[in-house]
């Protein structure tokens, strides 16, 4: 069962592209970027771009602390929104943003503007634009938000060129740092004494784990010995930069949502941080020792998963079985997350649908991902 029908979708024929999640696995190319990309999602990248992550974990908490002093509510999303977006500009793209600390940021600014505009288009005149594509189409253009929406994807596909052509512009200059804005990076043997004293470039150590636009810039395809062409850079940057931090945010939204719901939870949660940290910064070894905190985020993504929904497609040539079922050719499935995590049959529990009892039921289950942090 593979994925098959993107390259069909209206997400391909827009900001998506030909990026590494609206490409179908028929596809060449999707292999090819995947080849790519891996190391960069791997574990080892994670640690390497820890500290760059805990540094912007720091400034998202002083503006929890200087907006809750004021006693006004904190309204969460829009600032985990630019919290997510800095570390994928960071970790992704070499790229500080600084969007949490009040820079403007016009490509956070135009996606809401797309978002609220894709709605419109959604529900079309008077609130109801009919079940058809015809039928959107022609209130898209009635109301204007059509032309709008093509204007807004023509703005953000041009500030995400901007974006490449910045990174391949560092990546020639001799000596330089592939993350904006830094010092020129020193000797990687004092790199490896002291990474803080890279001259400002966190990508200065021997031996890390390239970010994601230095990787398509630079790295060949292992099996093809080719690069990815210049286009699809391009998409695969706009899908990062678009779903990398949005459906990120969500999920953090939610997550505080959901503890906040739950005051034995929040308790248990505090208590294991202040047992296992105190005081002191959170370190990547630290992570792993928090089983409790894996089990709450774990759960939360469990009842509200970013991804609602996937379709998986049968082989095209032949019939297949799923149990006392028989698929025929390509048949397509449309597979409800939502639905599946909400299943009795499979969340082991009779109660499915709050987090107060549930951290518990993803305890591990004795296998790890090797590297992982809470591999032992």
């Amino acid at each position: 069962f593979q994925k098959r029908l993107f390259k069909h979708s209206a997400i391909r024929q827009g900001l998506g592209g030909q990026g590494l999640f609206t490409t179908d696995d028929d596809e060449p190319i999707h292999d090819q970027a995947a080849r790519v990309l891996l190391p960069a999602f791997s574990m080892r990248g994670m640690q390497e771009y820890f500290e760059m992550i805990k540094e912007t974990t720091a400034v998202l908490q002083q503006q929890f602390i200087e907006q809750g002093a004021a006693g006004a509510a904190v309204d969460l999303h829009p600032l985990l929104s630019r919290y997510t977006f800095d570390i994928i500009g960071k970790v992704g793209f070499g790229r500080d943003f600084s969007s949490l600390t009040g820079r403007p940021c016009s490509f956070l600014d135009r996606f809401q503007e797309f978002s609220e505009s894709s709605l419109r288009l959604q529900q079309g005149i008077g609130g109801f634009s009919g079940a058809f594509k015809t039928s959107k189409a022609v209130a898209g253009l009635v109301t204007g938000e059509l032309a709008t929406s093509k204007r807004i994807v023509s703005q953000i596909e041009a500030e995400v060129k901007a974006v490449i052509a910045d990174k391949k512009s560092l990546l020639a200059g001799e000596g330089g740092c592939p993350f904006k804005g830094a010092a020129p990076a020193p000797a990687p043997s004092e790199a490896e004494i002291d990474p803080a004293a890279a001259g400002g470039c966190p990508f200065a150590k021997k031996g890390i784990v390239k970010d994601m636009a230095t990787r398509m810039l630079t790295e060949p395809d292992p099996e093809t010995g080719e690069l990815l062409p210049d286009d699809n850079i391009v998409n695969q940057a706009a899908t990062f930069l678009i779903a990398g931090h949005d459906s990120t945010s969500t999920a953090i939204t939610m997550l505080l949502y959901h503890v906040a719901q739950s005051p034995d939870v929040e308790e248990r949660v505090y208590n294991e941080v202040m047992s296992v940290v105190g005081d002191g910064p959170i370190t990547w070894d630290a992570l792993g020792k928090m089983k409790y905190c894996t089990q709450v985020v774990k759960e939360n993504l469990r009842l509200f998963s970013p991804a609602a929904q996937f379709v998986k497609t049968s082989p095209p040539d032949q019939t297949v079985t799923l149990g006392r079922y028989v698929v025929p050719p390509g048949t397509s499935f449309v597979c409800s997350t939502w639905g599946l995590h909400r299943n009795r049959m499979s969340t082991r529990t009779h109660s499915s649908s709050t987090p107060t009892a549930g951290p518990t039921r993803t305890r591990p289950s004795g296998r790890r991902t090797p590297g992982s942090p809470s591999a032992t």
